[in-house]
């Protein structure tokens, strides 16, 4: 199943995102910093309005790899 839970970004403080998701709750996703956080709210804001999908997710240690195309 290819399906993004990710609904809406509800708001942004320095390094911190907050989301809502397909069952209407939200979570905190804490980033590195405020450039981290610009990059991920301009990334995911694409797949959010349907412009691209994501096609792949990878675990590297401490990091997630996400691919959208």
């Amino acid at each position: 199943m290819n399906e993004t839970f990710i609904t809406a970004i509800l708001n942004i403080f320095d390094n911190e995102i907050v989301v809502a998701l397909k069952d209407k709750s939200a979570h905190s996703i804490l980033l590195k910093d405020k450039v981290d956080v610009d990059v991920f709210v301009d990334f995911i804001q694409s797949v959010i309005e349907k412009e691209h999908k994501i096609v792949s997710t990878v675990m590297l240690d401490e990091y997630v790899e996400i691919v959208k195309e």
